[in-house]
């Protein structure tokens, strides 16, 4: 397959299916995970292929969950920056 034949719209259904697990998969590992391993850049990927099919504003939502996932999941203790944006 060409990648550029990825990006058209027939394919959306399967982008944003494989975006989707792929964000399931990054936090399921990161939930299992226990040590001061950070994996919260790896949404950045899915999120970027899903922003292709998906509007703006539905884009940032995907975004800020996956930021609220990747801090949840996270096993760093809370900084100042943290406590400050979680009040």
């Amino acid at each position: 397959m060409q990648i550029q034949k990825l990006w058209q719209d027939e394919n959306r259904t399967r982008i944003l299916a494989a975006s989707f697990a792929i964000i399931a998969l990054i936090a399921v590992i990161d939930s299992r995970t226990h040590s001061f391993l950070a994996l919260g850049f790896l949404y950045l990927f899915p999120i970027m292929f899903a922003a292709r099919f998906l509007p703006r504003w539905l884009t940032a939502v995907l975004a800020i969950a996956c930021g609220t996932v990747a801090e949840l999941f996270s096993n760093l203790e809370i900084s100042f920056a943290r406590w400050a944006f979680v009040c």
